[in-house]
Order: structure tokens, then sequence, then C-alpha cells
């Protein structure tokens, strides 16, 4: 979907005084404050997304306090991350700290649709498994012992810091940053093409890493890994491989959610 909805175009729409500040993403199109801006919170593995508005000055802990309001349960506050991909690693934001200009996140551990939600009108998210099998109820995830073809490896972490490692060192090649930047100046950043022709991009490196610590080398391995690397989001050397790799992919300076 359009995620960088910019707050530009938000600020601009100043209407009238908000109620309660509770009151402000329940209604249908809320009353904005001068300093409201639009806010789109997507969970990370299923196609759900919530729309909000929130005040410039917000914190994380405030966007899950939203995000609770608007599907009507506790789960974000009581059990949910809020995160960003960066190079085929979440990164999880901090409680305490203001979103700044971020106008997008991740919901990671948390459900976000509500009881009687449809599946709206978007498709299966591109991004995240573009061959997911279509049709299977989207609700039951629990179980980690899915299907074979499903089941997500386990990685100890040492596992995990030597994929990373393993991945950095491609994206570090000269050829492969040679066509970032060829890629980078033929699309515009926010294009489906530029999303679509990076993800292959990416895919080069990581289809020849990732069969290498067992996992498929494919987009449904990259999901893989994503759910495997997720006990060690907290860990500081994991999170500065993070940086760097996203650094390696040209998504430090954005605020783009890298597939």
């Amino acid at each position: 979907g359009p995620m960088a909805a910019t707050a530009a175009g938000a600020a601009a729409a100043a209407g009238g005084d908000r109620t309660k500040p509770g009151q402000a993403v329940t209604a249908a199109r809320p009353a904005r404050g001068p300093d409201d801006v639009d806010f789109v919170a997507r969970h990370a593995v299923q196609d759900v997304e919530v729309r909000l508005v929130l005040p410039r000055q917000s914190t994380w802990f405030d966007v899950k306090e939203a995000i609770d309001r608007h599907v009507g349960r506790d789960e974000v506050v009581r059990k949910g991350r809020l995160v960003r991909r960066m190079g085929g690693v979440f990164s999880a934001y901090k409680d305490a700290d203001p979103i700044g200009e971020v106008r997008q996140v991740l919901v990671l551990g948390a459900e976000l649709g509500t009881d009687e939600d449809s599946d709206g009108d978007d498709g299966p998210s591109p991004l995240l498994e573009p061959q997911a099998p279509v049709g299977r109820p989207r609700a039951p995830q629990r179980s980690p012992a899915g299907p074979a073809d499903e089941r997500i490896p386990e990685l100890t972490r040492q596992q995990a810091l030597g994929l990373q490692q393993a991945l950095r060192q491609g994206f570090a090649g000269a050829d492969f940053q040679q066509r970032r930047r060829a890629l980078e100046a033929r699309f515009p950043k926010d294009s489906a093409e530029f999303i679509r022709e990076r993800s292959s991009l990416f895919l080069t490196v990581q289809a020849v890493v990732l069969p290498k610590h067992g996992l498929e080398g494919s987009h449904r391995g990259v999901f893989h890994m994503m759910q495997a690397f997720k006990p060690f989001h907290a860990d500081l050397e994991f999170q500065q491989n993070g940086l760097e790799i996203n650094r390696l992919l040209g998504l430090d300076q954005t605020t783009d959610v890298a597939p």
C-alpha cells in the first residue's frame, strides 16, 4: 500500500480542537489538531494495517495505546513490539522514545485485526511472502510446528550473527553496490517497480547465503529468516549488524520498510 504518507499534507489540514485525547483514533474522520500527523501501523506478518491520527510529539508507547484503542483490545501494550525492518532484521523502537519523523511502523507479537474484520481491499502483502498460499485462513498462525515446509528454523545466537555477517559480506560486494546504485538512479524510490526490483536484487545475495545456513534461497526463506531472528532483536551486536546491513542496502536515510 502507499505506506509513506507524509506528514506535510496532514499538518496542513488542521481542524478544530479535539475532545479527550483518547478519542482521536476511534472516530472515522478524527478531528485533527494542527500538530496531528497521519500514521500507519502494519502487522509485520499478516496483511493488516491500522491508520491512525496522532499528535506529532507522541512516543512509541502512545502509538501502542492508540493501536489498542483502534482495534478494541490491549494486546499491543501488553505484548506487542513496534519495529522497523532493516536489511533483513526487525529492529524494535523503545516505548519511551518519541516517534520523531517516522510515520509508519510494523507490529510484531500482537493481533491487529478487529474481531469483525473483513479482509479489506488489500491483497496479500507483496513484500513479505510473494508466494504465500492464497486463501489459507490467516488467524490460526499460532502453532509453531505448522506444515513441514513452514517450520521456522531455530538459530543459536552464534548462527544468527554468522548469518548476518555472511549477508553483510555479500551486500558489501562491489557488484551488488553497483547494481543497487543503478537501480536507485533508474526508478523513483517509492515506486512499485523500485520496491519489486530492489527485492529481487536483495535476493541475488540472499539466495546464495541462506541455503548455506539451512534456509531456502527464496522470498519464503527470507521470511523464515525474519522469524528465526526474532529472539535476538534486543541483542546489541545483532542490532549493530542490522544497522550496518541497512547502510549497505541504502535503507539508512529513508523511512521505507525493507522487503
